[in-house]
């Protein structure tokens, strides 16, 4: 077998374990019973049927909300990510950001999740930016990593709130809402890194990751990674900007988190108070971006359905599935908004390196 073919058929078998994960996760939490002797064609058909009730009862009003909420959490994320590239001196227009962030949206929904969505924003940064290249790059991870500490500190403060609750449910719910308290002390230790230079240059681990890459390492390889370093140190002189990313960070995550509430109203459920929701948005968002779920699909709708089950509350089988189906379906829809902007985006990109422009952006930034 040719080197083409063996590459073609790994991703083939990449792609269908991914998607065969995710929709035997979701058939999992169905809270569907067949008989014992039932077909799997029978099994199946179950499994859509209950599907197609769940979605012809939802409230039309709560799922547009749903929907809308879920919307704006995405064009913030591409203000988010202009703002942070104003940083690294590169001017891109707020249309051009939230083009490429749709785009992204699209790609995450392919194996790799998020990971191939801020690839698919890094080939058309390195491709369309002439200058600047590696600060597009970092302002991609930079981004990435601010999203993750929002997403920890908005999970600690919820578990914290519902603390006795969730401690006290099962031995599972403890061990998640300590690690989520963990990850959060985390996302505050690491803002408080990001947005001091002096303290990061002083700790132990840096200078000793720098002396072994630069010993170690090809040449090539520790070159691109001392750029990426020298890239990073844009944030760490531009704190203002940083702290006003992480903030929109935990705006993204909290409005996230009503859209899953107003997917639950759809369904009917009133009683489950929304800290509930916040907590076990942050959890399965945090297990959707593993990158084996596309799009994060069966691995967060376990997680959510799962959470709400243990914690305590008195929800139905029923509910507790359909919620994460429900809200997935809404970023499904995101994401097919995505790939219509992918298939009909043509020409180039609109990406200045122009640091002048990029100087006088970011000099209004900080006076504002």
């Amino acid at each position: 077998m040719s080197e083409k073919k063996s590459s073609v058929l790994k991703t083939i078998l990449k792609l269908g374990f991914s998607f065969f994960l995710a929709a035997g996760l979701i058939y999992w939490i169905i809270p569907v019973k067949p008989e014992a002797d039932a077909s799997v064609a029978h099994r199946i058909n179950l499994h859509f049927s209950w599907l197609k009730d769940l979605l012809s009862g939802v409230s039309i009003f709560w799922f547009v909300l749903s929907f809308l909420l879920q919307g704006i959490t995405c064009f913030i994320c591409f203000f988010r990510w202009k703002l942070l590239l104003k940083a690294s001196k590169i001017s891109i227009p707020y249309l051009t950001a939230s083009k490429l962030g749709l785009i992204g949206l699209f790609f995450n929904s392919f194996p790799g999740g998020m990971v191939s969505g801020d690839f698919s924003k890094m080939v058309y940064v390195v491709k369309h930016s002439r200058q600047n290249r590696t600060q597009g790059v970092m302002s991609i991870i930079v981004d990435r990593i601010l999203g993750l500490m929002g997403l920890f500190f908005i999970a600690m403060l919820a578990c914290l709130m519902i603390f006795n609750q969730l401690i006290s449910s099962s031995p599972e719910m403890k061990t998640s809402v300590l690690m989520m308290i963990g990850l959060g002390v985390c996302s505050i230790i690491g803002l408080i890194v990001i947005t001091n230079k002096s303290f990061f240059d002083r700790l132990p681990p840096v200078h000793l990751t720098l002396k072994l890459a630069e010993k170690f390492l090809p040449s090539k390889i520790y070159t691109m990674g001392m750029k990426l370093y020298t890239a990073f140190n844009d944030y760490q002189d531009n704190k203002k900007i940083v702290i006003h990313a992480f903030l929109l960070s935990l705006a993204v995550h909290f409005i996230a988190s009503l859209a899953v509430f107003s997917a639950a109203i759809g369904l009917g459920e009133t009683q489950i108070p929304l800290k509930m929701y916040v907590a076990s948005t942050q959890l399965g968002n945090l297990m959707g971006s593993v990158p084996i779920f596309p799009g994060g699909i069966g691995g967060r709708d376990v997680v959510i359905s799962q959470f709400l089950l243990k914690s305590g509350t008195d929800i139905s089988q029923t509910i507790a599935a359909g919620v994460p189906i429900l809200y997935t379906f809404v970023i499904s829809l995101w994401s097919v908004i995505g790939g219509i902007v992918f298939t009909t985006q043509k020409g180039n990109i609109n990406i200045s390196s122009d640091e002048e422009e990029a100087e006088k952006l970011l000099n209004e930034e900080k006076a504002s």
